[in-house]
């Protein structure tokens, strides 16, 4: 028997190949999976321990054929091939429709050609389908891999409510399939640079009180976080301000690491309509709080080494009108002007969360829910999402602002979930078991 490994390393070699070819490297845990023998009638055990169900899970379309005699090259497991199951019905592709939980899988499809009639290239080739998505066009076995050898295709399967359906298609001959198998993955955090332009923007609602001064140290959680650039915001009257959808009563911080080329004397100026205080590493620079409007410009000098310095800007908005336009002048330059975008930045990984919104603001234990909101750049090992005090489960971080999480058991009634890193916990949103 000629012995390459493909159940183990040729397959991995395949998904290495595959995710190269897709510029990420994933990290496989086979958590949840399924691993079908197609056209056989009994489970398979292969060489490595791996139980392989008998056909299963299809649409009833097609037939199964065994093959006897032989060696198959390219694998340890050639029983696994000598199975497999065909069509001829061109309207009806053959379908294996396999449920899972949420989360990313990569699918492994197992052929090879051991029909005399079809050796030779371009006498079977057909299509392959993933939730009614081509994902392999004119495959032919035949010219990947020859005759009598395993030949393994690995493709990315995201579920679809639940779902994921493999379908094979007609183009020349008939369409086949030896075995197939479906691996659950996570997803490794996406490498995040500590630095990235712009500055983090936290919203804190007051809407239930007239504020008079900055409401430092907050008493309350954000409730909006976004990123944002532009240092300048017109004066104007009764109009949203900026990312919010508020006039009025709230509260922001503007977070950044100000980069500076040269050190000496900087001179910071504000003019705002509401209140403005800038701190740079804990110092204060300029104190202009309290309710006024726009026209009086305030000052303050702060000598700074180059390099970066951690900066907070707050400002806060009472009644009527809003803005304010935040400006530097470098030691030795004439006049003021806004501060380089460029210079300004912020470090994701300190990103507090915030939650702006649940898919499901009420379930059953078990029911999987998106949450969606700001700051998710932590790992799902470093984050918590919490039902009241009890934490959800399978948490998975589909990206900065999306995660995704399974309800927990032993809770019942209203419950406030928040969202838990190292850095902080999130503002609560209501949630109610049914």
């Amino acid at each position: 028997m000629r012995v390459i490994t493909v159940n183990t390393r040729a397959v991995i070699g395949c998904l290495f190949a595959f995710l190269l070819l897709t510029n990420v490297i994933y990290s496989v845990h086979a958590v949840k999976m399924v691993r079908i023998d197609a056209g056989s009638d009994t489970p398979y055990k292969d060489n490595n321990g791996n139980t392989w169900l008998a056909d299963t899970m299809n649409n009833g379309i097609g037939i199964n054929n065994t093959y006897s005699g032989g060696d198959i090259a390219n694998t340890q497991n050639d029983a696994l091939f000598f199975t497999e199951r065909t069509t001829e019905d061109r309207r009806n592709p053959l379908t294996y429709t396999i449920n899972v939980d949420a989360g990313q899988y990569k699918c492994n499809l197992y052929f090879a050609e051991l029909l005399p009639e079809a050796f030779g290239v371009r006498r079977r080739v057909f299509h392959v389908y993933v939730n009614s998505k081509r994902v392999i066009t004119s495959l032919d076995i035949f010219r990947e891999a020859g005759a009598n050898k395993a030949l393994v295709k690995t493709v990315e399967c995201l579920p679809v409510n639940g779902t994921i359906t493999i379908s094979f298609g007609h183009f020349i001959g008939n369409p086949k399939i030896s075995a197939l198998e479906i691996l659950y993955y996570e997803l490794p955090p996406p490498s995040t640079p500590s630095r990235v332009a712009g500055m983090a923007v936290y919203y804190y609602d007051y809407n239930e009180q007239v504020l008079e001064r900055m409401p430092i140290p907050f008493d309350r959680k954000p409730v909006i976080g976004v990123i944002e650039t532009d240092p300048l915001f017109k004066e104007q009257d009764y109009t949203y301000f900026r990312n919010s959808k508020w006039c009025f009563q709230f509260a922001t911080t503007f977070n950044f690491y100000l980069n500076i080329q040269t050190g000496g004397d900087y001179t910071f100026s504000t003019e705002s309509n509401d209140g403005t205080i800038l701190f740079c590493d804990g110092r204060q620079i300029f104190n202009y709080d309290g309710n006024h409007d726009m026209g009086i410009v305030v000052t303050g000098t702060a000598n700074l080494a180059a390099g970066e310095h951690k900066c907070i800007l707050y400002y806060y908005q009472s009644i009527h009108r809003s803005g304010f336009k935040i400006s530097w002048k470098p030691p030795n330059a004439q006049n003021f002007a806004l501060i380089p975008s460029n210079l300004m930045s912020y470090n994701p990984k300190e990103l507090a969360p915030v939650i702006s919104s649940l898919d499901k603001t009420s379930a059953a234990a078990g029911t999987r829910i998106t949450i969606t909101g700001f700051g998710f750049y932590q790992t799902a090992g470093d984050t918590q999402v919490l039902f009241g005090t009890v934490p959800g489960t399978q948490i998975s971080i589909v990206d900065p602002k999306h995660i995704q999480v399974t309800v927990p058991g032993g809770v019942s009634g209203q419950v406030a979930v928040t969202v838990k890193t190292p850095v902080d916990t999130s503002n609560p949103l209501q949630f109610t078991y049914v």
